[in-house]
């Protein structure tokens, strides 16, 4: 191996030729088709995984409660609109809520600090699913109510910041780990 080396040091200028013209040019085209495919499928696999995820979560919701979920089959729900100013901020946090959930499914969890976030948040965001759907039901019978309307957006609000926290808090607890790994 070593006489090989030496040659090939020794007569370097053999072993050296021009590159035919345009392969360059070629190789790069090639290489930025490839990260353009790879970049598609990863973010179809991202979406796809988001979307599994939010499906899991609720159908894990249906299966703990199936009283609820028969109740909500046998009487669908029988909706008056909500005023647009309610309706509009409820879209707003519910994408803002969305958008944390998301966030959540990017942090890799494992299978164990996934059940340990259903288990810390469960019953808390069960809570607020409740009491929205209390005020959306007194919403429909006194349209006009303020208070009703602002009761109804706060706790959407602070469904939101709870969401919120707990990114936060797995985010740092992920953190920790990987700083205590060093």
């Amino acid at each position: 191996m070593k006489k090989l080396e030496d040659y090939i040091k020794n007569n370097r200028e053999a072993f050296e030729e021009e590159l035919p013209k345009g392969h360059i040019k070629r190789f790069e085209d090639k290489m930025c088709k490839r990260n353009n495919l790879l970049l598609r499928y990863k973010n179809r696999f991202a979406i796809a995984a988001s979307i599994l995820v939010l499906l899991m979560v609720g159908g894990y919701f249906f299966v703990s409660n199936p009283s609820q979920f028969k109740a909500f089959l046998a009487n669908p729900l029988e909706e008056s609109p909500l005023p647009q100013e309610v309706k509009t901020a409820m879209n707003y946090y519910n994408a803002m809520t969305a958008s944390h959930v998301k966030e959540i499914n990017t942090l890799n969890l494992s299978e164990n600090e996934i059940q340990k976030v259903k288990n810390f948040a469960g019953k808390e965001l069960k809570q607020y699913e409740k009491n929205a759907r209390e005020l959306k039901r007194q919403l429909r019978q006194h349209p006009e109510n303020e208070a009703l309307k602002r009761a109804l957006i706060t706790n959407q609000m602070k469904k939101n910041q709870f969401v919120k926290r707990i990114v936060k808090r797995v985010r740092n607890t992920k953190l920790q780990r990987y700083e205590n790994k060093k």
